[in-house]
């Protein structure tokens, strides 16, 4: 068998999965929809992390402060920190290494 295939009567289809219109115009199959989806949902799925490791970094500070382990200066401090970490998570898709 070879690399491509005829379906539909038109459309050439390899061994990838991509398609081509030939002469008669036939429909070619977009592969790059389910990439884009893949995509759109790998970087909604690292976001969702990004958030979770946030909130939970944060409350961790709160704790800390509740118990008395650190004043409102130092708390201040650590969150703002973790917002950076949070930013830039969301904007590049990577986060900082823990300290």
């Amino acid at each position: 068998m070879s690399d491509d295939q005829d379906i539909d009567g038109g459309t050439d289809v390899d061994a990838d999965g991509d398609a081509s219109r030939d002469a008669d115009g036939a429909t070619a199959i977009d592969e790059s929809t389910a990439t884009d989806e893949e995509s759109a949902t790998n970087e909604e799925s690292a976001t969702e992390d990004a958030v979770s490791e946030f909130l939970s970094a944060a409350a961790d500070v709160y704790d800390d402060y509740d118990r008395g382990y650190v004043d409102a200066d130092a708390a201040l401090s650590v969150l703002d920190d973790r917002i950076d970490d949070l930013r830039t998570s969301v904007e590049t898709g990577e986060g900082r290494d823990e300290e």
